[in-house]
């Protein structure tokens, strides 16, 4: 969305733009001098920063500059126009000068946060890090300061917070102890192996495994697994290694089966009556990990998901549903007018079928009706 610059926005407490040069945003903060966080992505259209609308209550500055290397002189200049900035997120193409630890302690000396990235190849890299090593950093801010792959940046950053088994921290930091990075890694993924790692993740909250065979104790033993609340799992994973992660997983909320396995030769599917099927996706997950079953049991929660089973599972002959944990209105209609469910199943199928039922339980033996285009 483009902001119409004539616009005033003298009330305006948070901004956010996207793609905006300087001098298009010097034009929205004349009318937004009430502003206290500006959340901005500048595309840079001249040799240098050229910015003067100063913002007298603005506090958070996130700013990522795209396209254009910045200098320490001009990022100074530019600070000058938020004289109570307390917090800063910059993320830019960078100068040598702008790597300088003693020049940003100089201007961040009352900030409460300051978080960079900046993009740069270094050469004399510890040399730059002794900067970012003084008291003032390390004691006094509690910031610290990584290179790794022409990025210098503070920690934690959000780089890391997803990794999979080939992550290794930055051989470059100021930071005394490694396990400050496993500890901002919030997703885990293992497609092949289990990590090679004497440190411990101790916050994830989204572990993807893909690999069948995995030992679930040294797995526990990297993985703090009480804290996931996403599981993904590969369907050949052993039955005793999916119990043991479900029963050390107890934040667990959200499961999803890797279905790039089928199991082609399985023709009767019983579910437990305890898993009601209560939702499309669950019968598309169903449908392509059996795509052969001839007979199936299971519990549905509306009654409209039986036409939408029959309608799946293309080589069906016979399904029994147990319809004890439908809504209280659809149980009634069901006992007072069963004849008109079945006469609308009738209607909506693509099948023939006969059927009995009872109080909770409906069977109906299907006739798959040959279409024209496949004679």
């Amino acid at each position: 969305m483009t902001i119409p610059l004539s616009l005033p926005f003298a009330n305006l407490r948070y901004l956010k733009l996207l793609r905006y040069s300087f001098d298009q945003l010097k034009t929205i903060c004349l009318t937004t001098p009430q502003l206290k966080t500006l959340n901005v992505t500048v595309i840079h259209q001249t040799s240098k920063i050229e910015f003067q609308c100063q913002l007298n209550y603005l506090t958070r500055l996130v700013l990522q500059i795209d396209d254009f290397r910045v200098s320490m002189n001009e990022i100074e200049k530019f600070l000058i126009n938020f004289p109570r900035l307390k917090h800063l997120e910059l993320c830019t193409k960078s100068h040598i000068d702008l790597t300088n630890g003693h020049q940003w302690a100089l201007l961040a000396k009352h900030w409460i946060t300051l978080k960079f990235i900046f993009i740069i190849t270094l050469h004399s890299i510890e040399k730059i890090l002794d900067t970012f090593r003084t008291s003032f950093w390390i004691k006094e801010k509690h910031w610290f300061v990584a290179y790794d792959n022409n990025y210098l940046y503070t920690i934690p950053c959000s780089m890391y917070k997803h990794v999979d088994e080939f992550f290794q921290p930055p051989e470059y930091t100021t930071i005394l102890k490694n396990a400050t990075f496993y500890d901002n890694v919030k997703k885990l993924t293992l497609n092949y192996n289990l990590i090679d790692t004497c440190h411990r993740f101790m916050n994830i909250t989204t572990l993807e495994i893909g690999c069948k065979y995995i030992s679930v104790e040294i797995l526990s033993a990297i993985v703090n697994l009480i804290g996931v609340k996403n599981l993904t799992l590969n369907t050949s994973m052993n039955k005793s290694n999916i119990k043991y992660l479900f029963n050390n997983m107890p934040h667990l909320q959200n499961l999803s089966i890797d279905t790039g396995l089928q199991f082609e030769q399985i023709r009767t599917l019983t579910i437990s009556e305890y898993h009601i099927i209560n939702d499309s996706y669950t019968i598309h997950q169903l449908c392509h990990l059996f795509p052969y079953i001839e007979r199936l049991h299971v519990s549905i929660g509306r009654l409209n998901y039986i036409i939408q089973l029959i309608n799946s599972f293309k080589y069906l002959s016979s399904i029994s549903f147990t319809l004890k944990y439908l809504s209280n209105d659809e149980k009634e209609f069901y006992i007072l007018k069963p004849e008109l469910i079945i006469d609308r199943i009738g209607s909506l199928l693509m099948s023939t079928f006969a059927y009995q039922l009872n109080d909770s339980c409906l069977h109906m033996w299907i006739k798959k009706q040959v279409r024209l285009e496949n004679i």
